[in-house]
């Protein structure tokens, strides 16, 4: 641990234009993602929500960002903003400027999707709120750190993202009854509540709703329980990669499949159409 803290920054209100951003080692901004950044800030701008961008003085009364060029950019497309509060470093060379724009993006915890989800649901944000009642309706837990897959604990998930795009798309029914599927299939088990699982489940579920036939939950949780989660996806990948397709519709041939043996015609379900 160094003893060395440099010198004090300073927090400076700064003239927009005087904000100068140096190609030399930032980012290009033109990409889809940058721009949609961009656009996304300018339209929602709110000083609340805003962190000051780490600048340091150049020549000519003019300022470099080093870290908060997507801020800044963002703040000259909404227009009517004429100072930004601003974080001064002393970094007289280029070479110092990109030193530090490196470590401030090097020295980041990335914010996982669990992690926002919880924090969202605290906003009492919509489809947090809906996820969160699926899976408490299901007896089911969205994770409160990340895990890999494979440890994931028995009864709880990390896919907010396929949960919150099922919700939007396929019925709610779907939705609850196989994340209570899955968890049934494998009480005791790790890394079973797997985002492609769960894709490949609802959507079992909700091309058989709009055929107008209904699952025996029991037996697919017997069917499901007799293979586990990442096989079922390891070999569907394989199928995919052979015979075309996607990963989850592999998975739902494969259920419906083992399901529909030595199943009356008038009792057997749809696999991936």
């Amino acid at each position: 641990m160094t003893s060395d803290l440099s010198p004090y920054p300073e927090l400076l209100w700064i003239d927009l234009p005087l904000l100068q951003i140096d190609k030399t080692y930032q980012r290009s901004v033109e990409g889809k993602a940058s721009q949609k950044l961009i656009n996304a800030v300018a339209a929602g701008f709110d000083w609340a929500l805003f962190t000051p961008p780490t600048i340091c003085a150049i020549e000519d009364g003019k300022f470099n960002v080093i870290d908060g060029q997507h801020r800044v950019l963002a703040a000259r497309k909404r227009g009517g903003i004429p100072k930004l509060p601003c974080y001064k470093i002393d970094a007289v060379s280029t070479q110092q400027q990109a030193a530090h724009f490196t470590a401030l993006n090097q020295n980041r915890v990335r914010m996982h999707t669990v992690d926002m989800y919880h924090a969202r649901l605290a906003a009492g944000e919509s489809l947090a709120r809906k996820v969160e009642s699926a899976c408490q309706a299901a007896g089911v837990r969205i994770c409160k750190a990340p895990f890999q897959t494979a440890q994931m604990p028995p009864g709880m998930t990390q896919a907010v993202g396929t949960l919150e795009r099922a919700l939007q798309k396929h019925p709610r029914d779907a939705v609850i009854r196989s994340l209570k599927v899955l968890k049934e299939a494998h009480p005791e088990t790790t890394g079973q509540l797997r985002s492609r699982m769960l894709e490949a489940m609802i959507r079992l579920y909700a091309v058989n709703f709009k055929d107008g036939r209904d699952l025996d939950d029991q037996k697919l949780a017997a069917v499901v329980g007799a293979n586990d989660a990442y096989d079922l996806e390891m070999g569907a990948r394989i199928q995919h990669e052979t015979y075309g397709g996607d990963t989850a519709a592999g998975i739902i041939d494969a259920l419906a499949e083992a399901y529909n043996e030595d199943q009356p015609a008038e009792g057997q379900i749809l696999g991936q159409i």
